[in-house]
């Protein structure tokens, strides 16, 4: 539709919703049923971003089920039945989501923005009462997606894409720290402090750089966020499915948009510092102003070593764009069932003259 490949799990969510409103004997597929489906596919981004977000999966559906009552027809339904005007515009949605976060393809957890961004639905309303935002289900999501990406670039298997804002290696390792110390900490939640942590604790990266030339200590950074937090009781489990705070899931979103502000077609690690400072008010951004950093000399030392660490031509600044499109086009080809001939012409034309450009000497 539009150029965007439905994933297989969205096709099967969609047939989902037709039989669960075949089975409820309704006339027409309404958003409450795409709901249910996208709950029922408990692998799929969308199912896992509502986990994060703390959502009962009991909750979500007794709440879809008690504003579905009294629609039954008394007869079941023919398995052609029609979309709702209110479930079309909630694919026009999801394709807008997918479009709107640069991705090459629309999955669960672009249809589950698009229930809720449609506002008026039954899945919207559902949704909404159980505390669900589309900014905070944004930023999971985008994190889910950060972690889930191998550092090793696509496979076959790989069905999320970060196209034009592909998280680096050293991120989805600091995200992966991050979990490690709040479990190492027993807590049951990563925070902007789990955030700092595993970013000193990577240590290598340009936030790293940056904190070192503004003549910051990360030793003493360290020991200063672990005396502010208090230790957990929870059990020492660094599982994928520790929910983020809203700090750290605004933290990630407005690591996003520092990249966009930079011009950069990645998320790096000092994207992800300035969005720790630039949310201002988590124990990151205390313990850091009180180390003497600021938003604003950080991002300057930011535009300073990046000025000087990347040479112009292919190899500095544009290399990490040409790369970063080049794994978003293979990504396509290997997501893809059975790619049109005409797009495989497009895509090899493309990756031909990326390569050509990598090949040219500065």
């Amino acid at each position: 539709m539009n150029g965007y490949n439905f994933t297989d799990r969205v096709r099967k969510v969609l047939q989902v919703a037709r039989e669960e409103a075949q089975r409820r004997g309704h006339k027409h597929v309404d958003t409450g049923h795409v709901l249910l489906a996208i709950i029922s596919e408990a692998e799929g981004t969308g199912a896992k971003a509502l986990q994060r977000l703390g959502v009962g999966v009991g909750l979500a559906r007794q709440k879809v089920e008690d504003a579905m009552k009294g629609q039954a027809t008394g007869k079941v339904a023919g398995p052609d039945l029609p979309y709702t005007r209110a479930s079309k515009h909630v694919l026009e949605l999801a394709m807008a989501e997918a479009r709107e976060l640069r991705h090459l393809y629309v999955g669960t957890e672009h249809l589950l923005l698009g229930l809720i961004r449609e506002e008026k639905g039954v899945a919207a309303k559902a949704l909404t009462s159980a505390g669900i935002t589309l900014e905070a289900t944004r930023a999971a999501i985008v994190s889910l997606l950060a972690e889930e990406m191998p550092a090793s670039g696509p496979s076959v298997s790989t069905r999320h894409v970060v196209s034009s804002y592909a998280f680096t290696d050293r991120v989805r390792t600091i995200l992966q720290m991050a979990r490690e110390e709040a479990a190492r900490l027993r807590h049951d939640y990563v925070g902007t402090e789990h955030i700092l942590l595993g970013l000193i604790r990577e240590g290598e990266g340009i936030a790293a750089a940056v904190l070192t030339n503004l003549d910051v200590d990360l030793e003493t950074i360290q020991r200063q966020v672990e005396e502010t937090v208090v230790k957990g009781k929870a059990a020492r489990a660094a599982g994928p499915d520790l929910p983020y705070t809203g700090r750290a899931k605004r933290v990630i979103e407005l690591a996003m948009t520092e990249a966009r502000e930079l011009k950069s077609s990645y998320v790096g690690t000092e994207h992800l510092l300035l969005g720790l400072l630039a949310e201002r008010t988590g124990i990151a951004a205390q313990v850091l102003n009180d180390g003497g950093v600021t938003l604003e000399q950080a991002r300057a030392e930011t535009l300073r070593l990046l000025a000087t660490e990347m040479p112009s031509g292919p190899h500095g600044q544009r290399r990490v764009e040409i790369l970063a499109r080049m794994r978003a086009l293979v990504a396509e080809l290997l997501g893809a069932a059975a790619p049109d001939a005409n797009r495989l012409r497009q895509l090899a034309t493309e990756l031909s003259g990326l390569l050509d450009e990598l090949g040219r000497p500065e």
